[in-house]
């Protein structure tokens, strides 16, 4: 069964849905559904295979994005046959024509009242695009900040939530060009650089037990030296950004029932479960607890079909992704 957390319909068009879905894939086991949306998919959590229509296996992993603009059978299939393989992904569908055994087909919406955004994106996203480690911290941060604002509910967070993810849709029209993957623009200082490697290195290190020490060894500063460059770039401490990316991904792992609390604490690098309860309710207002009952109370189940993993059904008519 799929599962569908943080949700928000009835955006700026041609944007309809905003949610992150949740999926376990069986040991074994194909799970096969049908697309019928053209949609983007921002992988938080994933290491399996993705076969679209009879073409070769896709690998996704953890940072992936997918744009899947077809209507098309698709199958998820776990990296390790004998294990089972969970996946996490933020979904945006949006109201554009799909395109279907060589025709254009016309989305529910006859007009659109966002034509610019609609003819920019048919425009340079005619085709499956898959962009291994898409998520960058640029990335991440406007994952958090759409995620926050779907949570706080607060005036006018349908335009913003919409604003975020335009955003988004654009960098990716960017990433897709030869421009676009040359690396760290010339025109940043290196102040800003340095950072972003610090940032970058707690990112992917901060399950282990972080110091400041170990931080500027690797971008080759002194402590203080970093700790005063970091504040005046980001406008926050060291430290205080390594908690919010730790809760950040906490809030991740919180929607998987399977992780106890302590768990949780373990993966996102807390020295313990108390420090961690206590952080997350200074940060959120509620207990880690009290966070899971909440997303897990804005589940939407989903149907799926099982096919063999040899003989893949020709028809499919589940729709999860």
């Amino acid at each position: 069964m799929g599962r569908s957390i943080h949700s928000i319909d009835s955006l700026t068009p041609p944007l309809c849905l905003v949610d992150e879905r949740l999926m376990d894939i069986p040991a074994g086991v194909d799970l096969c559904f049908s697309n019928q949306n053209f949609k983007v998919l921002l992988f938080l959590e994933a290491d399996h295979k993705l076969i679209l229509g009879d073409g070769p296996p896709l690998s996704m992993r953890s940072g992936d994005l997918l744009i899947q603009p077809f209507a098309i059978n698709q199958s998820y299939r776990a990296t390790r046959r004998n294990a089972a393989s969970r996946i996490h992904v933020m979904r945006f569908l949006l109201d554009l024509p799909l395109i279907e055994q060589g025709k254009v087909r016309r989305s529910k919406a006859a007009s659109f009242k966002s034509e610019t955004m609609r003819v920019f994106l048919k425009t340079h996203i005619s085709g499956i695009v898959h962009l291994p480690q898409f998520i960058t911290l640029p990335i991440q941060k406007q994952i958090e900040r759409i995620r926050a604002e779907i949570e706080a509910c607060r005036a006018g967070y349908r335009l913003e939530v919409s604003h975020l993810v335009f955003s988004v849709l654009i960098e990716i029209v960017r990433r897709m060009s030869p421009t676009g993957l040359t690396g760290p623009s010339p025109a940043l200082k290196k102040s800003e650089e340095i950072v972003t490697r610090a940032k970058q290195y707690i990112i992917e290190n901060m399950a282990s037990p972080l110091t400041l020490d170990q931080i500027a060894w690797h971008v080759r500063l002194s402590r203080e030296h970093l700790g005063r460059l970091f504040r005046a770039v980001s406008g926050q401490t060291v430290f205080e950004f390594l908690a919010d990316q730790r809760l950040e991904v906490a809030k991740t792992h919180l929607c998987n029932p399977n992780l106890s609390v302590v768990e949780v604490a373990r993966r996102c690098g807390f020295s313990s479960s108390s420090l961690f309860c206590r952080t997350f309710k200074n940060a959120t207002k509620i207990t880690p607890s009290q966070y899971r009952l909440q997303r897990m109370s804005e589940v939407r189940f989903s149907p799926s079909e099982y096919a063999d993993p040899e003989l893949r059904r020709s028809t499919i008519r589940a729709e999860f992704f």
